[in-house]
């Protein structure tokens, strides 16, 4: 199965410290992969230098030919409930990201916006305010955005932080249908593993190089991780 991103030997500095070392791994078709570690240990900037938003000090990053990656935010930034974009207009952006010139939606562009809207069960709120919306439904709005360029991979950083543990189990039931229908390859930092557990595929363990790359089962039966899945696994406490 060829890769759909390759990391090999990556090494990113901010001056003189260092926030990722020699990383490696690879992504492929398909796959739900969870990046884990404690704060400050390197999972943002991964994901920047994944999306081009940090220059590598060393190594590389390969990217499949015609590679479409999406992104999905912790949150939606702009929190005034005032600020004029709709849902409409805040999804619709999502298929101009990357176009020159004179930027306006095409009538595709229109139909995988509803498209979008119908699967993730928010099209009634087509005409809201985004910044009137909850938390559950922001996120959900910003995932269609993501999804607007049909991508083959969506990075996420932290999508659930804001949500009640009811909203995050119904998140990750959108994304394992994404990634089981539409072969979505799904790569997201996450310290919500109590309910990713139940979806993901693969850990990544990093601190600044990568600890553990496995089955999610290996990863909390590794005796040197043991604390950090004690820590985000409370139920998994006396195995």
């Amino acid at each position: 199965m060829s890769n759909l991103i390759t990391i090999q030997n990556l090494t990113v500095k901010y001056e003189s410290f260092t926030a990722l070392k020699a990383v490696d791994f690879s992504l492929s078709k398909g796959e739900f992969v969870a990046i884990l570690g404690q704060n400050g240990s390197g999972k943002t900037t991964l994901i920047q230098t994944l999306l081009g938003l940090k220059e590598p000090t060393s190594g590389t990053i390969t990217l499949q030919e015609g590679l479409r990656m999406g992104y999905l935010p912790q949150h939606y930034h702009n929190s005034d409930k005032n600020f004029p974009a709709t849902v409409e207009e805040v999804v619709l952006s999502g298929a101009l990201l990357g176009q020159k010139g004179y930027k306006r939606p095409k009538a595709e562009h229109r139909f995988f916006m509803e498209k979008h809207l119908e699967e993730l069960e928010i099209s009634h709120l087509k005409t809201r305010r985004i910044g009137t919306l909850s938390g559950g439904q922001q996120q959900r709005a910003l995932l269609a955005r993501a999804l607007m360029t049909e991508p083959d991979v969506l990075i996420m950083d932290e999508p659930t932080s804001a949500l009640d543990p009811s909203m995050r189990e119904t998140f990750f039931e959108l994304l394992t249908h994404l990634n089981h229908h539409h072969q979505v390859a799904i790569l997201l930092i996450t310290h919500d593993i109590g309910v990713a557990s139940e979806y993901l595929k693969r850990v990544i363990y990093l601190d600044q190089k990568v600890l553990f790359d496995g089955t999610f089962e290996a990863f909390c039966e590794n005796d040197e991780l043991s604390p950090y899945v004690h820590t985000h696994l409370p139920h998994k406490e006396g195995k």
